[in-house]
């Protein structure tokens, strides 16, 4: 993998806020360095197209509705913003779904209901869990979880979903 072309630039203004002893300054250059260069070598490589896109859509929808169905943990690392925001992006889907008439099958089984819906030609099947009191156990990593949804976030993958199911 090649690096981008900023990236460079960022290790030249990294260096200064580290020997300064400005914390904050060098946390911040740091996760944004390693947020754009991850963007731009996954968005390439792992989601060439918008039919990739689609085929990796499916556990992305999933983990969307699970953060959207928990309750705020701000200790967690579950902020309410990032709550918010997967409430919006599962609506927005679930209106692109009733819209187009994309839906196929369904299924309510014991860990949610199952939903199956043809967009584009290619099925996409996720979960979305009971309208339930969600209650978070110790034996579920959250951070990994969270790494996921972040991998989500920072490859685009649902921007660029729903840029092209919308505009299409």
């Amino acid at each position: 993998l090649q690096p981008p072309p900023h990236f460079p630039i960022m290790l030249k203004h990294y260096r200064p806020a580290g020997k300064k002893k400005e914390g904050n300054a060098a946390k911040y250059i740091t996760r944004t360095k390693a947020v754009k260069y991850l963007q731009v070598s996954l968005q390439d490589f792992r989601y060439p197209s918008f039919i990739d896109a689609l085929r990796g859509l499916d556990d992305c929808l999933t983990m969307v509705d699970l953060f959207a169905a928990l309750p705020a943990q701000t200790g967690e690392g579950i902020e309410v913003d990032r709550i918010h925001k997967c409430l919006r992006l599962s609506h927005e889907w679930q209106a692109y779904i009733s819209r187009t008439h994309s839906l196929r099958k369904t299924y309510i089984g014991v860990k949610g209901i199952y939903y199956q819906a043809n967009v584009k030609g290619r099925k996409i099947t996720w979960l979305t869990p009971h309208a339930l009191q969600q209650v978070l156990s110790d034996e579920v990593d959250l951070k990994v979880m969270l790494t996921f949804l972040e991998f989500y976030e920072v490859t685009s993958l649902w921007s660029l979903a729903h840029c092209f199911l919308f505009v299409l």
